[in-house]
Formats: structure tokens, C-alpha cells, sequence
């Protein structure tokens, strides 16, 4: 009796803890109304276990937004599995892609929205499209005094989140690497540098890669929404610095 017990036991279906969503990002409260991608996180690896079309766009009323995103037929998944890339259509933001004046981006204008993923949620509102270069030269750092243990960077837009946390790179003064964590602020609006030591007094440079970009694609030297016979200008990234005091 015993061991027949033991053999039903075996045979029961492992109950398997569901996979969580810790964040929708963007997080900004107001976005671009050509914003390029969504990020959805899980809290443990969910490639092959959940799928894209669980994301919906909901308009200020609760009503699906019909085909917001696009359906490669193969998912966009971070290495971990725990990041899920989903994109709106570019060819619908993109002026001139459809017809003369078409602006059929699913994001309208001063218009509230929510993304949804099973019950996680994220409200915000549209804004006008951005359709310029990155300029760090607009960016600001406030002064830090030694020993700092964190640096912020604030930005003139939203920018990408994904791509933040591995496309700036800190030196010192002798072009030494410097360590650093870096930690998405306000929604996208800005970045907070952890190093690993305390920032002590000096000079430091911020490296930018030439991949960076915010939420609607622009980049350094290119703009997502260019002209057909505008060619990217060259360019290997762009550095800024500032003081430690």
C-alpha cells in the first residue's frame, strides 16, 4: 500500500510557480507618440513560456489598440530569457512610408494609454514625436562632491533603457575604466552611476557608443526618421565629462 502511495505521489503534476512581470518599460509617464519598442521583464526566464501576443495597447477608453505591435514569427528575447523586446511597427512612424501624410503610428498624440501584460500594468501619456539626432551636448550632470557614491546624468528625452545599461562606459582622468552600475532614473529621463569605489576628486569622461539610442530609435549620427537620401554621418561615439569636486 505504502509504495503504491509513494508511486501516485510521483506521478502528479509538478506545481510550477508562474513567471512574474517586474516592469514595463518604458516607464516614463509621457512618451514620444513614435516610440520603437516596449521591454517586458520577467522575474525568472520565460522564453518558451509566455508569448508576445499577451501584450495589449489599451486606449483611454480600455479598448484593445488592433495590431499595435509587430509579429516577426520569432519572439525577441535578452540572452537570460527573462526580457522580452516587443516593437511597434517603424513603417508606421515613419513619415511618408504608407501614403503622402500618413501618420498611422498607434500612438496618437495627447492621448492616455495603458500596455498590459496579464495583470502588471503601465499608464502613460503621448507626446509629440521626436525625429532628432542624440545631442549629449544637451545633457547635464549636477556637480557631485567627493567622495561621491553616485553620479547622475539627466537626458533632454527618454532614452532606451536596454541599451543604457551597457553603451556608457566611465573613465577617469589618466582614461583608466572606471567600474560602474548603471541605473535607469526617471522613467528614462536620466541615469544614476554607481562605481564600485566612491568617485573621489578628478575629472571623469563618459564614453557614449554610437549604438545608443532613446525610445524612438535616434541615434548620435542618425536620426530614425531621415530623409531616403540622407546617408548617418561616421562617427565611433562621443564623450562627455565632468568633475568630481
Amino acid at each position: 500500500m505504502r509504495t503504491i502511495l509513494i508511486a501516485c505521489i510521483l506521478c502528479l503534476p509538478l506545481q510550477v510557480q508562474a513567471q512574474s512581470v517586474t516592469s514595463i518599460e518604458p516607464t516614463a509617464p509621457v512618451l514620444p507618440s513614435n516610440t520603437l519598442r516596449v521591454y517586458i521583464t520577467f522575474d525568472r526566464p520565460a522564453r518558451g513560456l509566455v508569448h508576445q501576443s499577451g501584450i495589449k495597447l489599451l486606449d483611454s477608453n480600455k479598448r484593445p489598440v488592433e495590431n499595435a505591435f509587430m509579429d516577426f514569427g520569432q519572439e525577441l528575447w535578452s540572452p537570460d530569457g527573462k526580457r522580452l523586446t516587443v516593437l511597434f511597427d517603424p513603417g508606421k512612424m515613419k513619415r511618408g512610408v504608407e501614403a503622402p501624410r500618413s501618420e498611422l503610428s498607434p500612438l496618437k498624440e495627447n492621448e492616455n494609454y495603458e500596455i498590459t501584460f496579464g495583470t502588471f500594468q503601465h499608464a502613460f501619456r503621448v507626446g509629440p514625436p521626436i525625429r532628432e539626432k542624440l545631442d549629449p551636448t544637451s545633457w547635464t550632470i549636477p556637480t557631485a562632491e567627493a567622495p561621491a557614491r553616485t553620479v547622475d546624468v539627466k537626458f533632454d528625452r527618454v532614452m532606451d533603457a536596454a541599451l543604457l545599461a551597457d553603451q556608457l562606459q566611465v573613465q577617469d582622468d589618466e582614461g583608466r575604466p572606471v567600474v560602474v552600475v548603471v541605473q535607469v532614473i526617471d522613467g528614462g529621463l536620466g541615469v544614476r552611476l554607481k562605481p564600485s569605489r566612491p568617485f573621489k576628486k578628478g575629472k571623469y569622461r563618459i564614453s557614449i557608443s554610437p549604438i545608443l539610442e532613446d525610445v524612438a530609435g535616434n541615434r548620435i549620427n542618425e536620426a530614425l526618421d531621415h530623409p531616403v537620401n540622407e546617408k548617418p554621418s561616421e562617427s565611433l561615439g562621443l564623450a562627455m565629462d565632468f568633475v568630481v569636486r
